[in-house]
């Protein structure tokens, strides 16, 4: 498992080009900034984490945004969110009918990377607050 502090980046990709394929090959993404030089790049613009590394607090404050990929315990369905400093997640999507939308019922996910050195970390969703915590 890489350092926080060597973790290896792929290319920039905006936001909105990324597709469900993409966060299942590389189940974290960040804005790191270090692109702003670089022509087309914007707020939107994110990297894949190319190694395996757990997702920690530390990890998401070194970041503009990090995001990760999540399974719904019921349906297996794929979605995406922001993984905050305080350990809550932000910014909940799901992809479906080949976009991302923002889910408008309670539910549980289960993490795809590690986070917080535990495999399959849970978050329960609640669409009133926008925004998931560790269920257990």
């Amino acid at each position: 498992m890489a350092s926080e502090s060597s973790i290896l980046l792929g290319n920039l990709v905006r936001l909105e080009s990324l597709t469900g394929d993409d966060l299942v090959r590389h189940p974290i993404w960040v804005n790191d900034l270090s692109g702003e030089s670089s022509i087309g790049f914007d707020e939107t613009s994110i990297r894949p984490v190319l190694e395996e590394v757990s997702v920690t607090r530390q990890l998401a404050r070194q970041y503009a945004e990090l995001s990760i990929a999540l399974q719904d315990t019921e349906s297996d369905a794929l979605y995406s969110a922001n993984y905050r400093d305080d350990g809550q997640l932000e910014c909940v999507a799901t992809w479906k009918d080949e976009k991302w939308i923002e889910p408008v019922s309670e539910v549980v996910l289960k993490a795809i990377p590690t986070v917080e050195g535990r495999i399959g970390l849970r978050f329960k969703f609640n669409p009133d607050s926008g925004r998931a915590v560790q269920s257990g």
